[in-house]
């Protein structure tokens, strides 16, 4: 992949005024570092299912194993990768690791939804506004 210069930033559009059901987000991202990327993390059912599994108390690594029903090893790398991205907190208690959420680092997520939040308001009045007249000219 020589010569590909990975972009620093995330573009966006959105076209407020195109047509319901016409293509209305041009998005560039730059190419996903898996260890590094919080949406990365979340991405995954079973890393989610961890984080709420984890959101109460701290918790071992066999308690994930009979929640979730996969693989030790399996658990442990859903572990990892959202150790990597501060999602979980691992500490040590003697010769257990237990692992409790952090939710700090979503944040991030919820900076980056939150960007659409004015197209889908416009959306769902729109679809409102519709439904209203068809109602009406029942």
């Amino acid at each position: 992949l020589g010569g590909y210069d990975e972009p620093e930033t995330l573009s966006y559009q959105i076209d407020l005024n195109c047509p319901i059901g016409a293509d209305v987000r041009q998005i560039v991202m730059p190419p996903s570092k898996a260890s590094s990327d919080v949406f990365h993390a979340i991405a995954d059912a079973n890393r989610r299912t961890l984080l709420g599994f984890l959101a109460r108390e701290a918790r071992p690594v066999g308690d994930c194993v009979e929640e979730l029903g996969i693989t030790y090893a399996a658990v442990s790398q859903h572990l990892n990768v959202l150790h990597e991205v501060g999602l979980v907190e691992r500490k040590v208690h003697g010769r257990q690791r237990l692992y409790q959420s952090r939710f700090e680092p979503l944040q991030e997520v919820h900076d980056w939804t939150d960007r659409y939040r004015p197209f889908w308001q416009d959306r769902l009045k729109r679809l409102g506004d519709y439904l209203d007249k068809y109602e009406g000219d029942k």
